[in-house]
Formats: structure tokens, sequence, C-alpha cells
């Protein structure tokens, strides 16, 4: 992700929990090094899942050491909670030393420069008041308590993370809906390209792990990196204004697909204009034979 813009960098963060957690570990710990693997990514989905509705109950089953606590009990309310402040999140855990900690941690993540960098615009305004110095004490936030077992976010309907390697992407025919933000200066571009207007912009085609990422004819795909089922991507795409460049992310998920976009279009005074978006994805069905 080197190649990205600061901003859609930061918009990346606050849609992947993957990267948000692996962010979280460098800033509780600066001195080791984050190993990736693909059941972070695993667990990483299941939470985001549980957050947008798809998973109401969810077990996740680990050796000790494998970031559960970190996921789970410190980026994930961290994450929701800069999503939604009025969020109400209950962490339990068998000791109260382990209780304190973990809301010391999450904490620490929600007080940090680039925590309130993320979040702090869509309304979650961090003081140091709301916080006591041994426990997270936002009593519309979030409880946390010793006595019972990890996880009180929802639980049963079993995931084994150890039974799969990876969210993968369903090959098929899907409709994608895109949706961009156009400042109203440059509301006048055409509709059906990159950054067309304010309408949404839906599209049926077939995509499969090699192909991930739906576009038009006008379009050209300049860069596509994929994490299982994370899915970032540039793109170029031409129009009677001239070059318009896209950047995005998003995470499939069985049959749906969500993710951010963020292009810069040109402006009616030659300066270019960033325009951010949202695009979703549904499965339909089997491509048609060809």
């Amino acid at each position: 992700m080197n190649d990205l813009s600061p901003r859609v960098y930061k918009e990346i963060l606050r849609l992947d929990l993957g990267y948000f957690a692996q962010l979280c570990f460098c800033e509780l710990n600066p001195q080791a090094a984050f190993l990736p693997n693909w059941h972070i990514e695993v667990i990483a989905a299941k939470l985001a899942a549980v957050r947008a509705g798809r998973i109401r109950r969810l077990i996740i089953n680990l050796p000790p050491r494998h970031l559960k606590s970190l996921l789970a009990s410190i980026a994930f309310p961290a994450w929701c909670l800069g999503h939604d402040p009025s969020a109400q999140i209950l962490c339990v855990s068998y000791a109260q030393d382990l209780a304190d900690k973990l809301a010391r941690d999450c904490r620490s993540i929600m007080m940090s420069p680039w925590y309130r960098l993320f979040f702090v615009p869509h309304g979650m305004q961090a003081q140091p008041s709301l916080f006591a110095s041994g426990r997270l004490r936002r009593p519309e936030a979030m409880t946390r308590a010793a006595g019972g077992n990890l996880l009180a976010l929802s639980l049963a309907t079993a995931v084994s993370v150890a039974a799969q390697a990876a969210d993968e992407i369903k090959s098929g025919k899907w409709e994608f809906t895109t949706q961009m933000q156009l400042p109203g200066a440059v509301q006048s571009a055409p509709s059906g390209q990159a950054a067309g207007g304010n309408a949404p912009m839906t599209r049926i085609a077939c995509i499969d792990a090699a192909n991930p990422i739906p576009a038009e004819a006008q379009c050209k795909v300049d860069q596509v990196d994929r994490r299982g089922s994370l899915v970032t991507w540039a793109m170029t795409c031409n129009s009677p204004r001239g070059e318009i460049h896209s950047a995005g992310s998003a995470r499939y998920a069985g049959n749906t697909m969500e993710g951010t976009v963020t292009a810069r279009v040109p402006g009616p005074n030659g300066q270019p204009v960033d325009a951010p978006g949202h695009i979703a994805g549904r499965y339909l069905a089997p491509c048609d034979a060809k």
C-alpha cells in the first residue's frame, strides 16, 4: 500500500479491521515485529461481519498467543466505537487483572493520535476525562468485567478458524453498486465513470479470485492486491473531462462485498478534486457458460 495517497490509506484502515488490528499491535508492541498470517484475516473478517449484523453468534477457538485478545477485545471494540460512538459493548474475561489490562490497552489505542485522526471527524470525541486510570469508563460505550469467558459480543454458531484457510472470493456473477460523493462543482461529470454523479451506479460482472474487481470498458485496472478476501486496487478511467484515477479497498464475505473508493476527478478549473465513495456487491448466480 506504499503507493496509496494518505487519504486512501486512512480510509482502508477505517474500513478494514485486519489492517487496523495490525496498527494496534504496532502501537502496543513497538519492539515486536508483526507477523501476518491467514488466521488473522479470517478472525478480522468474522468480527467485521458481527459488526455488520451478518453474524450474530461467534466463537473463536485458537491456542494462546495467536492474537485473539488483541483482535476481539482491543482492536474490535476500538474499531466499532470509532465508527459508532453510541455502540454498547460488553467484554468479559476470566480475571479482573486481565480485564483491566485489556481496558488499558483499548484506551491507549483510542487515545493515540492516529486513532483520533481516523475517527474523531466521524464523531468520536476521545477526551482524557472520559477514561479512568485503570479502566475504560464510558457507560454508553463499553463495560468490562471479570468472571466468565472472553467475548460477550455474541456467541454460538461456532466458527472453527483452524478449519478455514481464508475467506475466499466466490466466483460467479455479481451485482456491484457504486456511489460517489462529488462536490457540487463537478457533479456534471458523465455517469458510468469511476466518479460519475452522486446517483448510484450499478453494473453486473463475472468475477473470480484472479479478477476480483469489475471494470468498465473505458477503464483499466492498474494494480490489484489480494490478501484472502481483502482486495485493494488502483484504476484509471477515461472521460470527456480527462483521466480519472481511483483507488479502493473492499472485502468479500460470502455472498456480499463492501468497500470504499476514492477517485481523483478533473475539476472545473483543471484542478483535480478527490471524491470519496462506497461500493457494495452481492452474488447473483454462476456465470453463464461461454
